[in-house]
């Protein structure tokens, strides 16, 4: 674990290292194939105008992210039984509403 979650992430939010949680994750070309081509949309976005409206690039982005927390989300369920979202993120609701008020 990096020294930047070490100090910000107490102990009782880690995740324990179990026998059942995979070390390795999978590589996914068509993931990646997906992401190459919305950094590709934006970037023509940026240079030449195309594609028109400039939203296409980043809604697969949004696309891809949501495919692949709904597949961590269905995998945790499956592993532990109906989860909380606030498992999921790491941070309880006090915290995560906490945050944009703090100085």
């Amino acid at each position: 674990m990096s020294l930047f979650l070490e100090r910000v992430v107490p102990n009782s939010l880690r995740r324990k290292k179990t026998a059942s949680t995979p070390t390795r994750k999978k590589f996914r070309p068509d993931i990646q194939g997906l992401g190459t081509f919305a950094v590709v949309a934006v970037i023509l976005d940026h240079l030449i105008g195309w594609p028109s409206g400039g939203f296409v690039g980043v809604d697969i982005f949004f696309v891809i992210s949501g495919f692949l927390i709904t597949g961590i989300l269905l995998r945790e369920q499956e592993r532990t039984g109906p989860s909380r979202f606030s498992g999921f993120t790491g941070v309880g609701p006090n915290e995560s509403f906490r945050l944009p008020f703090s100085s």
